[in-house]
């Protein structure tokens, strides 16, 4: 029989004698806290290890911009170019944080960014668990809530918004991963102020959707669609449901608004005007967020069924109607190229998790017949197959890192990239701009303080970003003359050249040794030379 007021966790409890409620409610609070002392156990270790993908990921451009703005709160400037381009959509309030507390305590921004992988992760870990545990009312399905969305996966996808077990090591500081963890703390607040009434939970909501908004606006979108079914679900469809959504719109107008580091109307623009098509890594980020599906999403596709059933039922209007409208957006995305609907992948991908853990609960709960019984063991082993999974991959990635870059050697030859970077920054720092290749360049300004002649990611607020590209190019050309090389030194003010072999510039070496520079260090792995003044 399914008891209303039996949770998921009751099954895995032993029976006691009758009386034992309180000593039963001990035991499942003990197992609950063990279950978070061991996700941690798993997260921490592994998040501060030296990440060997990180000088070409998201997070040394995230980290760029928290050492900008630590050297300088009031006006950071552009992060990463020498240029100034205007207000940088990278100057975000969980960056804003992160620079204050480098401010505050001193911490160089490597160090800043390995205490707040932990800190956002403990976020991320929070709003999961307050979230679920709200909206289901099932300590047991909050778990299992918490273990699907970080382990119920296939191979997954890495990069903004992603918050599988392997990608969230190095990804809980980034803006779109806090600000999915806003959305749920937000949503947390709502299921609180339906039931409860209090206005004080209300208040919270307002801020913290404005917050996650302007941290992320993509994902701000996704909230706001959460949201208004998860106040149909509750509430119905009437007037209260405008008037309070209304309110959270205007709180978040104004937000954007007032948010002195970035314009989010010049922004939006730009990439709803289709202008933002062009760049190369808006493409590649199309491309890959579409790619594979099948296999990315792996393990969650067992939530399907769930999820049919739950539609079949008109249950969870919050998951079913949300999942409905992401795979529209998504799917009609596809078809439009519109630019940012690639990212809606993860939002179906977290209600089919919901769906898996709302209904691993309830066949948990009823294991009184061998079906019941089967189903329960299989329903395990899915989510165990995705933890299996999750573990190879951080295995691959953290423990024995290849570099991209590079062949694949074994743990012992590999070095990381991460090392270059340290030992450059003996050499140049904070006034200096460096030409490299695009990819290599990357990573300077966070490791040294240095600015860039280009950009591996484009933001919408840099319009030159494909003639400073081609530009780039150009100069590791090997038929590129010299004069020409020079005439692009001049064009952006470039203090220092940069070949780092493993990706680029073996090949021009000798004739940038010819250019007249002034040579600073030549060896196996790079060469780095001074343009005389």
């Amino acid at each position: 029989m399914n008891c209303p007021g039996k949770s998921a966790l009751d099954s895995c409890m032993p029976k006691g004698p009758p009386g034992s409620t309180v000593n039963g409610s001990v035991m499942k609070a003990q197992l609950q806290g063990f279950f978070f002392i061991i996700l941690f156990a798993l997260y921490v270790p592994v998040a501060l290890l030296d990440y060997a993908h990180f000088p070409y990921s998201d997070g040394a451009e995230h980290g760029a911009a928290v050492r900008a703005l630590a050297e300088n709160l009031r006006t950071p400037g552009e992060p990463m170019l020498n240029a100034d381009m205007g207000k940088s959509s990278r100057y975000v309030p969980s960056i804003f944080l992160m620079a204050l507390f480098s401010r505050m305590f001193g911490c160089d921004v490597l160090t800043t960014l390995k205490v707040f992988l932990v800190a956002y992760f403990g976020l991320f870990v929070s709003a999961v668990w307050l979230f679920a545990r709200s909206y289901f009312d099932d300590a047991g399905k909050a778990l299992f809530a918490l273990a699907a969305l970080l382990f119920l996966w296939g191979t997954g996808w890495k990069g903004a918004n992603a918050y599988m077990f392997s990608a969230i090591l190095y990804t809980s500081y980034f803006p779109s991963v806090v600000s999915f963890s806003l959305s749920l703390l937000a949503l947390y607040c709502q299921v609180r102020f339906v039931r409860t009434t209090r206005k004080g939970f209300f208040l919270a909501e307002m801020l913290i959707v404005t917050v996650a908004f302007v941290n992320h606006p993509p994902t701000g979108v996704f909230l706001f669609i959460c949201a208004g079914f998860l106040f149909v679900e509750l509430c119905g469809f009437n007037k209260t449901l405008f008037f309070r959504m209304g309110i959270l719109a205007a709180c978040t107008l104004a937000g954007l608004k007032a948010w002195p580091y970035y314009d989010f109307f010049a922004a939006f623009s730009r990439v709803s005007g289709g202008e933002m098509s062009a760049s190369a890594d808006y493409g590649a980020s199309w491309n890959y967020l579409h790619s594979g599906v099948l296999i990315r999403t792996g393990t969650a596709l067992a939530g399907i069924p769930f999820l049919l059933f739950l539609l079949k039922e008109r249950r969870n209007l919050f998951i079913t109607g949300s999942c409905l409208t992401f795979v529209f957006v998504y799917v009609g995305g596809y078809f439009l190229h519109a630019n940012l609907s690639e990212r809606f992948i993860f939002f179906i991908v977290f209600c089919l998790q919901l769906a898996f853990a709302c209904m691993v609960g309830d066949v948990l709960r009823k294991t009184d017949t061998m079906l019941h019984r089967v189903g329960s063991a299989v329903l395990l082993c899915v989510l165990g197959l995705g933890f299996c999974l999750q573990t190879a991959r951080v295995y691959h990635e953290y423990i024995v890192p290849r570099s991209d870059m590079e062949p694949a050697p074994t743990r012992e030859e590999h070095v990381g990239p991460n090392r270059v970077y340290r030992q450059l920054a003996r050499y140049i720092g904070s006034g200096d701009v460096v030409i490299s290749d695009y990819m290599t360049s990357w990573s300077l300004p966070v490791y040294t303080g240095a600015r860039i002649m280009c950009l591996y990611h484009t933001p919408p607020h840099v319009s030159d970003n494909k003639e400073r590209l081609e530009d780039n190019s150009l100069f590791f050309n090997h038929t590129t003359g010299n004069k020409r090389r020079w005439e692009i030194i001049k064009k952006y003010g470039i203090t220092h050249v940069l070949l780092y072999y493993a990706v680029d510039g073996l090949g021009i070496l000798p004739r940038v040794r010819n250019m007249g520079l002034e040579q600073i260090v030549v060896n196996r792995e790079y060469a780095l030379f001074a343009v005389p003044e």
